[in-house]
This record gives structure tokens, C-alpha cells and sequence, in this order.
């Protein structure tokens, strides 16, 4: 008669943890999809931040390269303006640029100090007599 009362109290017992092995499995499925979310939020928000951050880059670029445009054409204006002069200049900067090949806009800003150059050599050989 004793062993009736213990086993039942043992089998409520035992139907006890089988629920709470049940319910931690359903909390640690849910700790794990806000684990998840937090994770996606975070991948999300770190996404956007690098894309504006690409998109500035661009932007400062192309400032750039509008910046370095404007010098080519204003030392083309100087070098059609003063052959000799311009030449040396074109040449000098044509180097120095050359030195900082490993820029992008290194390449494309040299060929055209070099055409200005080029296209200032009849005007200087035209000057002398």
C-alpha cells in the first residue's frame, strides 16, 4: 500500500519534468529566433551603413575627378597661353602624377596633361624663330 502513493507521486514526478524538458525547449527555440532577428537587424543595419558609406566614397570621387578635370583644363588654358612655360609645367605635373599611379584617376589625369603637352609643342615650336 506504501509502494502505491510513491509511485504515483513518482509518476506525477516524472510527467512534471517530461513538461519542463517541453517547455525549455520552447523558450530556447524562442531565445534563439529573437537570437536570430537581432542577428538579421544587426546584418541589415551593417549592410546599409557599408552601402552609404561605398555611395559617399563615390561621390567624393567624381568631386574629385571633376576637381582634377578643372586643373587639366586650366593648365591646357595656361599652356596654349604660355607654350614654353606650360610645357615644363605640364610635363612636371604629367611626372608627379605619374609617381601616384596607384590612384584610379592617376592614369586618365596624366594622358591628358601629356595631350596638352603635345598639343602645345606646335604653338611653342611656332614661336621660335
Amino acid at each position: 500500500m506504501t509502494d502505491d502513493p510513491i509511485r504515483k507521486e513518482l509518476d506525477e514526478l516524472k510527467e512534471d519534468l517530461a513538461r519542463l524538458r517541453e517547455d525549455i525547449a520552447g523558450l530556447t527555440d524562442a531565445v534563439k529566433g529573437v537570437a536570430d532577428e537581432r542577428v538579421n537587424d544587426a546584418k541589415g543595419k551593417a549592410t546599409d551603413s557599408a552601402r552609404e558609406a561605398w555611395e559617399d566614397v563615390g561621390r567624393r570621387l567624381d568631386e574629385l575627378a571633376g576637381q582634377g578635370r578643372e586643373a587639366v583644363d586650366q593648365v591646357g588654358q595656361q599652356v596654349s597661353e604660355h607654350p614654353a612655360g606650360g610645357l615644363m609645367a605640364a610635363f612636371g605635373i604629367g611626372f608627379v602624377i605619374a609617381r601616384l599611379g596607384s590612384l584610379a584617376l592617376a592614369p586618365a589625369l596624366g594622358a591628358r596633361l601629356l595631350g596638352v603637352a603635345a598639343a602645345s609643342l606646335p604653338a611653342l615650336l611656332r614661336q621660335r624663330p
